[in-house]
């Protein structure tokens, strides 16, 4: 945990490879104890500094991925977190979430998963319009 949080007090200074080494560090250390709901949240930060770079694909990566275990967990708080870091991640970049996608991390179908996507998309065009 404190690697995590190291890692969290590098991005706010903006020292973007130093907080993915301190993420990384404590990722292998989560990996290697068989903590998943930890490195899901891990892996849901990697994906935030990967966004704050602009590095679209790899943030995607690692914000399904963190999805695809809170999905194991059913922690639907993370769960729709983690919808909602992809919908501002899908603005940001112009680049669609595809349904196969959610609907694999999320084991639904794609009908289910796009749905529930939609809500968040929805609530991101909100805070957006909520900032202007």
């Amino acid at each position: 945990r404190t690697y995590h949080q190291l890692g969290r007090v590098a991005e706010e200074q903006r020292q973007w490879a130093q907080a993915a080494q301190h993420y990384q560090q404590a990722l292998a250390i989560y990996v290697a104890f068989d903590d998943r709901h930890s490195q899901a949240r891990t892996y849901g930060q990697l994906g935030l500094l990967a966004q704050s770079q602009q590095d679209w694909s790899q943030a995607r990566a690692y914000l399904l991925t963190a999805l695809t275990i809170f999905c194991e967990y059913s922690d639907e708080h993370s769960i729709g977190i983690t919808l909602h870091n992809l919908a501002r991640l899908q603005r940001a970049s112009g680049e669609p979430i595809a349904a196969a996608e959610l609907a694999a991390a999320m084991q639904l179908s794609e009908g289910e998963a796009s749905a529930i996507f939609e809500q968040a998309v929805q609530a991101v065009a909100g805070d957006v319009e909520d900032e202007g």
